[in-house]
């Protein structure tokens, strides 16, 4: 959905040159996951502010709306917004999706857990004796259910509700990007945070995208994007957002 507004006044003055202005406006749903995305951070999160000067440096304007995960699936697979993000591939979404080049920075996912229990023998997850948590409606890689498998699960609805049931022992771990859920433990529960800690080594390191309806037509915005995004790479711009937002 490229919105063209101007599209109707052009016909309605007769006019023979473009009107390009408005078709260079994109949306793009996206979640509350901090510190990558988040409606309360500068600049909406360092994800938000990437994503918004690669489309800047590629001649677009690009507008972050917040939703929850599934509406923002949904909106994007109806062409009630243009893209959706930051989207895991799977075979899936990749039936319904295109997808931009990788963004910086990978998922780690991993799990958060109470200090005191071990949950890695031998170079192995033994997650058995422990009730573990994870987020419905998360496109989770095979390696989730390989260590789950038998183990007492406890799903949430986001990871913020996940991050309140490890501080208040209603879970023992939970399955979480490692920098989503140190944010959250830092600034929610900073007076907990030294009850948990991030297992070694993370379960699995997950590239995230943009995803575009494959039937919308985004072919050129998604070649235009990656040049943007190759372009703040090259010129170090990239850097300069990361460390703005505190990301190394």
């Amino acid at each position: 959905m490229v919105r063209i507004l101007l599209a109707g006044l052009c016909i309605l003055w007769g006019l023979s040159v473009p009107c390009p202005a408005a078709e260079r406006t994109l949306t793009i749903a996206t979640i509350n996951a901090p510190p990558f995305s988040a409606e309360f951070l500068d600049k909406n999160g360092y994800g938000c502010d990437v994503v918004v000067q690669a489309f800047a440096r590629a001649g677009y304007t690009a507008e972050i709306r917040f939703y929850s995960w599934n509406r923002s699936l949904e909106m994007c697979k109806q062409g009630l917004v243009d893209g959706v993000m930051p989207v895991w591939q799977t075979p899936e979404r990749s039936a319904v999706f295109e997808f931009s080049d990788s963004l910086p920075l990978p998922y780690i996912m991993g799990i958060y857990k109470k200090k005191e229990i071990k949950v890695v023998t031998g170079g192995n997850y033994v997650l058995t004796p422990f009730r573990v948590g994870y987020v419905f409606g998360y496109a989770y890689p095979r390696a989730f259910y390989t260590i789950t498998e038998g183990v007492v699960v406890d799903h949430s609805y986001s990871v913020a509700e996940m991050i309140e049931k490890l501080v208040k022992g209603r879970i023992d771990a939970a399955v979480v990007g490692r920098r989503q859920g140190d944010f959250i433990l830092s600034r929610e529960w900073s007076g907990q945070r030294h009850r948990f800690d991030f297992v070694a080594p993370p379960i699995k390191l997950i590239p995230r995208y943009i995803g575009f309806r494959k039937k919308g037509g985004y072919g050129s915005v998604i070649a235009d994007f990656n040049r943007g995004l190759e372009a703040i790479r090259a010129d170090g711009t990239l850097d300069r957002i990361l460390s703005a937002h505190g990301i190394e």
